[in-house]
C-alpha cells in the first residue's frame, strides 16, 4: 500500500482538503505508474519528508516548521 497524506502525524496534517488531495495525488503517481510499490520509495518524492522518514542524503529539503499557510 502506498499510504496517504491522511496517514501523517496529526501535528503536520493539512487543514485544506483540496491541498491534501493534490499532495496525495502527486505522491501516488509513482505507485500508479508501477515505478515503486510505496510512495516513500520514489527517490524524487517528498512523501518521505511528509511522513517523517527523510533520508540522510535527501534530494529535496523541506522545513515543515516554516511552512506558512495563507487563507484562500
Amino acid at each position: 500500500m502506498c499510504g496517504s497524506v491522511s496517514d501523517l502525524p496529526e501535528a503536520i496534517q493539512l487543514k485544506s482538503w483540496g491541498y491534501t488531495k493534490g499532495i496525495n495525488y502527486i505522491h501516488m503517481n509513482p505507485c500508479a505508474g508501477r515505478i515503486v510499490e510505496k510512495a516513500i520509495d520514489y527517490r524524487w518524492s517528498s512523501a518521505r519528508i511528509w511522513h517523517g522518514h527523510a533520508d540522510e542524503n535527501e534530494p529535496l529539503i523541506i522545513d515543515l516548521e516554516r511552512i506558512r499557510w495563507r487563507r484562500a
